[in-house]
């Protein structure tokens, strides 16, 4: 013989609850999750007889923004731990830029159109706050 089965409103209002809480799972975990960070801006001057930027930067992505202030075309390039990053070449007055994402360690930072000219460069250490 069957007998029906009674349900209490106890046991909807936990299915109720139960059912709002997994609709609302995709919307809690998307929440909580991280946005990547926006690349850092760093500018660097290059110049017949110099490069100027900062000599220590923090880890992370960084955007080197290259302005030539010099009367000469002129590059950018960066080796070290993340590997190698050039701009070819900036004309004077202009502005280029490349996007690095920086391990911890010593770069070497460099115009390698001025290699010629006894070379420009400079060494950037990345080091952790």
């Amino acid at each position: 013989m069957n007998r029906p089965i009674r349900r209490s409103a106890g046991s909807a209002c936990g299915r109720f609850l139960f059912a709002v809480a997994l609709a609302a799972l995709p919307v809690l975990t998307a929440c909580g999750g991280q946005k990547p960070e926006p690349a850092k801006t760093v500018e660097v001057h290059v110049s017949e007889t110099a490069i100027q930027m900062p000599n220590t930067l923090p880890p992370g992505k960084t955007n080197f923004e290259v302005v030539n202030t010099g009367t000469a075309v002129h590059s950018f390039s960066i080796e070290g731990p993340s590997g190698q990053a050039v701009v070819p070449s900036v004309a004077p007055g202009k502005t280029a830029s490349v996007e690095v994402n920086l391990n911890p360690g010593t770069y070497r930072v460099a115009s390698p159109m001025d290699a010629d000219k006894g070379g420009l460069a400079v060494a950037l250490k990345v080091t952790q706050g």
